[in-house]
């Protein structure tokens, strides 16, 4: 059958089937029970129909008037819909069945002389099946009409026996003899009370699930109906913040046609092209572009749009200011079933970003100038180990060096063959290079020939990917030589100081001493004066021996230490003891220490803090291993620095010179090896148990 026959049957059908329901379309449901009702009508008229063709097909039975009547009949509740009484055609639905099948079997029955049981089964299983039809066509809300459904089609059942016993065709009288009916009147009712429970269960059920469709399509609708407004509000407040992106960015737009040179703006698109704001979209645009352009860009616009391809392009305009602007314009066919004729861009202002990019030019002209005009030698290569530029100074290196013209793409494989030996292009450089692409920015220096050289290199960096090496040289031989002579100056400058300082050392002990000697003269202490001129003239020539030379062996420096104690232990009338200790392991004949280094601070101890003590102390000194260092402690059980303090202000008495002398010697020597000093306060029961001076110098 042809598609269009098959397309007017089915257009056909639907309008028979929704005959009634275009009256109730605004409720739903009422609409299906409609359309249903009509389909079960005119399945049971079909069925009937069927029916005649098959028994005539089968058994040549010619189709009765009572039986086509009844094919005519079923189709009632269909015309009772179309003719507006949906009520009426679903009671006429629910009864018709059970009244006309009984009535047909009756009549049918009375002409037989007998009738098998198995017919008298089938009527009741019939009857039970058309008592459903109440409950596919009536809501169970409606009960008073489900109930006037029901009525015909249960009274049938109830007594159909009896009204069939009543015109003598019951199974009493034309019943096959012997066989047992089955589908008697209580089997009947219990399976019709069954069936109906069930039928009305289910429709509760259906029923509550439209219910929640129901409400659940009005949610959805109501959802829909918001989403919409809001993309609405969003799809417009998208087109306000683009036109105001646009305009803030001074972004215009156009459209253009294939047919005629005009084209249509927007405001921003006056403005670009200066240009006063006319209502009328439609514009003249080529009597502003620059004279040398006019016909390119009106004929390339017009070959984009033939050619159905994206358009793109620079141009000038003339500002009415006399200014010449750079605009760039990109525009894309306007999609369409028929032949391309338009096209839609977007226009804006580049004549910044031209600016730029000649300063730029500009920019680069002058690096390359200032980089070939220094003394640097710069190059770079890829990480293929190509060449990838070079300045001048490093060609003229190289040209000098091996006597060959350094060009870009070169490969360093070919720079170093062929007997060239140019070291920046040797196997130990391929290790600088690798390292600098492995992304390492580092320094290195090379001592060639009596030449220094210093190199930097760092990793060429473009879109997070390294793509190659630069190098930055330059000769430091001058500036080695240079650095080297200020080092030496600064070394004898240093030695120097040390010596000045000395020469003030020397006198300052001496002058103590000398104060000692003449305490005992005027005390008339002969035999201690002459002990302590004895002691004292040893010192005096261990003093003079060690004052030639910066440092003295540690064996002299504590025997000079000792001369010196013995003094002091003298003069005081052996009011402290001298405990010297010294490590096994050190060789004080091989050590080395800067003369009279130690003796201030002894000095300082004995006289500040041993002297103010009431009772007798102990002065110690020790020398020791600590690390890489030689440590000195002088330590004393004296006053404290804190009462020594109080003692001198009260006495009036000089600020020991000595200390101060030694601290800035600490710091020379410290300018040449490493020296350090600490002094700490010693406690005792939370009061002043003496001093401890710690001295660090490098061995």
């Amino acid at each position: 059958m042809p598609t269009s026959a098959l397309t007017s049957l089915a257009s056909v059908w639907k309008k028979i089937t929704e005959c009634g329901a275009s009256a109730v379309s605004k409720k739903p449901s009422e609409a299906r029970t409609i359309i249903l009702t009509n389909y079960l009508s005119l399945i049971l008229s079909t069925t009937v129909f069927l029916l005649i063709v098959v028994r005539f097909l089968l058994f040549g039975i010619l189709p009765s008037i009572t039986v086509s009547g009844c094919a005519v009949l079923f189709l009632s509740p269909l015309a009772l819909n179309a003719a507006g009484f949906p009520n009426l055609s679903r009671i006429t639905l629910c009864w018709l069945p059970s009244i006309v099948f009984i009535s047909v079997y009756g009549y049918e029955a009375m002409k037989l002389p007998l009738v098998l049981t198995s017919e008298y089964d089938g009527l009741r299983i019939y009857l039970l099946g058309i008592s459903c039809l109440p409950y596919l066509v009536f809501h169970s809300s409606n009960w008073k009409l489900l109930l006037l459904g029901n009525l015909v089609p249960f009274l049938v059942i109830l007594f159909c026996d009896s009204i069939l016993n009543f015109f003598e065709i019951g199974h009493d009288f034309k019943g096959t003899p012997g066989d047992k009916y089955e589908m008697n009147a209580m089997r009947t009712m219990l399976a019709y009370f069954i069936l109906s429970g069930s039928c009305y269960s289910l429709k509760r059920l259906v029923e509550k699930g439209d219910k929640q469709n129901a409400l659940l399509i009005r949610e959805l609708a109501t959802k829909n109906r918001i989403i919409q407004q809001q993309v609405s509000a969003q799809l417009h407040e998208a087109a306000s913040r683009l036109a105001l992106a646009t305009q803030a960015a001074g972004i215009g737009i156009w459209e253009g046609s294939y047919e005629s040179d005009h084209v249509i703006w927007d405001q921003q698109m006056y403005q670009l092209f200066g240009l006063p704001y006319h209502p009328d979209p439609i514009v003249d645009w080529r009597s502003s572009l620059h004279p040398d352009e006019r016909d390119r860009i009106g004929e390339e616009l017009n070959q984009a749009i033939r050619e159905n391809r994206p358009y793109s392009q620079e141009f000038r305009v003339f500002h009415p200011d006399g200014k010449i602007r750079h605009l760039y314009t990109f525009g894309k066919v306007l999609p369409t079933q028929q032949k391309a004729s338009r096209m839609i861009g977007v226009c804006w202002d580049i004549t910044e970003r031209k600016l730029a990019e000649e300063q730029v030019l500009q920019s680069k002209a002058n690096l390359y100038a200032t980089i070939n005009n220094t003394l640097f030698l710069i190059w770079s290569i890829d990480h293929n180990y190509q060449m990838l530029s070079c300045n001048n100074p490093f060609r003229n290196y190289i040209r000098q060096q091996a006597g060959i013209d350094v060009r870009e793409g070169q490969a360093l494989s070919q720079l170093s063959g062929q007997g060239i030996r140019v070291v920046e292009f040797s196997e130990p450089w391929l290790k600088h290079y690798q390292r600098a692409l492995a992304g390492e920015s580092f320094e290195i220096t090379e001592h060639r020939d009596n030449r220094y050289f210093k190199f930097s290199l760092s990793p060429i960096i473009e879109n997070a990917d390294i793509t190659g090496v630069s190098v930055f040289g330059e000769e430091t031989t001058e500036l080695k030589r240079r650095e080297r002579e200020l080092l030496e100056a600064h070394q004898q400058i240093g030695e120097l100081k040390l010596v000045a300082l000395r020469s003030v050392m020397n006198p300052h002990f001496i002058f103590n001493s000398l104060n000692s000697i003449q305490y005992f003269i005027m005390e008339n202490d002969q035999l201690n004066a002459v002990t302590y001129l004895s002691t004292f003239s040893k010192l005096i020539r261990s003093v003079l021996n060690n004052s030639i030379s910066n440092k003295v062996r540690l064996s002299e420096e504590l025997e000079q230490l000792r001369h010196y104690v013995s003094l002091e232990q003298l003069r005081f009338e052996t009011k402290f003891d001298f405990v010297l200790e010294v490590d096994p392991q050190l060789d004080v004949q091989d050590i080395e220490i800067p003369s009279m280094l130690l003796q201030p601070y002894v000095e300082n101890a004995i006289l500040h803090g041993l002297y103010n003590k009431l009772d007798h102390g102990t002065l110690r000194v020790s020398v020791k291993q600590a690390g890489k260092a030689i440590l000195y402690e002088i330590e004393d059980d004296g006053v404290g620095r804190e009462a020594a303090m109080n003692f001198r202000r009260k006495l009036n008495s000089h600020q020991s010179m000595g200390t101060a002398l030694t601290e800035e010697r600490l710091k020379l020597i410290n300018a040449q090896s490493e020296a350090s000093l600490k002094i700490t306060d010693l406690e005792r029961e939370g009061k002043a148990a003496g001093t401890r001076v710690q001295i660090w110098i490098q061995d």
